[in-house]
């Protein structure tokens, strides 16, 4: 997808300005561009918001984000809601910012929010051949992958806390851990061994074991669906599978516009709360 449709963190209040003629309720988020996804996925979440939400304003990664709500704290009449992800603050246990208009995501990413039944059930609603249910239990899927999940990102945690940066983490191909559409324990396991190992030679044994004991404490009551990237880790997954389970032939993004349109607005019901607060 094209970029250009970023902006600098300290123009974003004067975009907002511009753009009052769609916009009653400014949006603000994390990410490259997917305005069409976010549209889809919010109107999902606070379907009774009678403000226009004409455009949403992309603007590249987290810090440019709480840079813009930075430079847009004080007191005037514009609507306006700045969003971004948990990513690993969520397993590290750290709070957002004190910022006015700042919202963060319940989970590690915004597609965490895709991954739902009625999500799935929606695109072989959509796209899958005529009459063509699909077999995919995703509640299962994830049950089935949870364990190995939780250990690797466990994993990426504590080398995210290190500020390691000897090898790929999540960005680390998801299909080279796969076999046949679940997470191959023996490939992972020899990815977090590698990983482990590699810390350990940079920062020693004392450093990397004390870190992962108090990642594994702090994410010890979180599920994998929440702590895990499912747009690095999941997500890819569920688009093969449902491209073998129905015979789905879409663009990618097509594919995420139709899970934002379904998707379960249960997930984070404080989102809901904040929109409508937002919107008042």
């Amino acid at each position: 997808m094209s970029t250009r449709t970023m902006y600098p963190a300290r123009a974003a209040q004067g975009l907002g300005e511009l753009k009052a003629h769609s916009n009653e309720l400014e949006i603000f988020v994390e990410d490259k561009s997917q305005r069409r996804f976010w549209l889809l996925l919010l109107q999902r979440y606070a379907p009774n918001i009678n403000l226009k939400i004409g455009s949403i304003n992309p603007l590249g990664g987290r810090d440019m984000v709480l840079e813009a709500c930075r430079c847009d704290q004080t007191n005037n009449s514009r609507k306006r809601l700045y969003i971004i992800d948990s990513d690993f603050d969520i397993v590290l246990q750290k709070r957002k910012e004190r910022l006015k208009h700042l919202y963060k995501l319940k989970r590690y990413c915004v597609e965490n929010y895709l991954v739902s039944q009625s999500s799935i059930d929606g695109v072989a609603l959509t796209l899958g051949k005529k009459d063509t249910d699909t077999d995919i239990n995703i509640e299962r899927w994830v049950k089935d992958n949870e364990d190995i999940l939780k250990e690797l990102f466990v994993c990426y945690a504590v080398a995210y806390d290190l500020s390691f940066s000897g090898e790929p983490t999540v960005s680390y191909g998801c299909h080279r851990l796969l076999d046949n559409n679940n997470y191959c324990r023996e490939k992972v396991e020899e990815r977090i061994f590698s990983l482990y190992e590699s810390m350990r030679n940079k920062f020693g044994s004392d450093s990397v074991e004390k870190t992962k004991e108090a990642v594994r404490k702090q994410s010890v009551t979180l599920k994998a669906i929440e702590m895990c990237s499912a747009k690095d880790y999941i997500i890819p997954v569920l688009f093969n599978m449902l491209k073998r389970s129905i015979g789905i032939n879409s663009e990618k993004k097509v594919f995420i516009r139709i899970l934002a349109s379904f998707a379960d607005e249960k997930i984070d019901p404080e989102l809901t709360q904040i929109l409508n607060k937002a919107a008042k």
